[in-house]
């Protein structure tokens, strides 16, 4: 083989040689761009699963936090229903014990009535510790039941459970 056909060969095969470099570069190329796109996809669903993934919990965490208001809405209607009951107790015992003052007041107007005899003012007398009696028994209920509605502040501390104060009977009255 001569020089200028050793020469000639070089040439055609860095041609092709080139040629082989340009096919893997654009090869390489599509291959690389193939790979971001394929990674651009699965970081599509990886963010799509995240969303849902959120979503679900928030839907969790707003259906607990509606059913712990919807218990403490709860929770409220019974203490406002046993303050009404309460407040319905004090005041009809504050109308017995009216009355009952008003009796009071009647039989020691008797007393001193000078046309009595000492029998019907001893059954004055009889009666009017009966009544003192039933007003203290009245005194002390409604004393009761005042320290029961005084503890009542305890129970709004944020997040406290409901259903414990429901078990509890914080009125006696019926």
């Amino acid at each position: 083989m001569s020089a200028s056909n050793v020469n000639k060969k070089l040439d055609n095969d860095s041609g092709y040689l080139m040629g082989l470099g340009l096919i893997e570069f654009i090869g390489n190329t599509v291959a690389q761009a193939f790979a971001y796109q394929t990674r651009l996809d699965e970081l599509d669903l990886e963010r799509k699963r995240i969303a849902e993934e959120a979503a679900l919990r928030h839907k969790m965490v707003e259906s607990s936090l509606a059913a712990e208001l919807a218990e403490i809405d709860h929770a409220r209607t019974v203490v406002r229903e046993k303050l009404a009951l309460a407040a319905s107790n004090f005041d009809q015992s504050h109308l017995e014990r009216k009355q009952i003052i008003g009796l009071m007041q009647q039989l020691t107007d008797m007393l001193n009535d000078a046309q009595l005899s000492s029998a019907e003012k001893q059954l004055a007398v009889q009666q009017l510790e009966i009544y003192s009696t039933v007003i203290i028994e009245l005194t002390k209920q409604n004393s009761l039941s005042l320290q029961k509605l005084l503890n009542l502040p305890q129970l709004h501390c944020s997040r406290t459970n409901p259903r414990s104060f429901l078990q509890s009977d914080v009125i006696d009255h019926a």
